[in-house]
């Protein structure tokens, strides 16, 4: 991406990206500011690039808190592979 913006010669750009694009522009706009004006994302799959951070670390996500409350450690729901049919197979 950084490539390609730089190839267009045309100073900071606007740029727009859905999901698995957005981390794509995300991590591009963090290495090289200089070239993003702007960056609008739908559903960008960004959690791998904040988890590590210290902003990322001190805010869990939603689901795990709710779970964490409800079940604790040692009660958490066990996960099952996807169909939930109970037959044990999975996709």
């Amino acid at each position: 991406m950084v490539a390609f913006i730089r190839s267009l010669q045309a100073g900071p750009v606007h740029v727009v990206a859905w999901s698995y694009g957005g981390s794509v522009a995300t991590l591009a706009a963090s290495q090289q500011p200089e070239l993003f004006r702007s960056l609008s994302l739908h559903e960008p799959t960004i959690g791998r690039l904040i988890v590590n951070t210290p902003e990322g670390k001190a805010a869990p996500s939603a689901p795990s808190v709710a779970l964490w409350r409800r079940y604790g450690r040692s009660r958490m729901p066990e996960r099952r592979p996807w169909p939930h049919s109970g037959s044990g197979s999975s996709c």
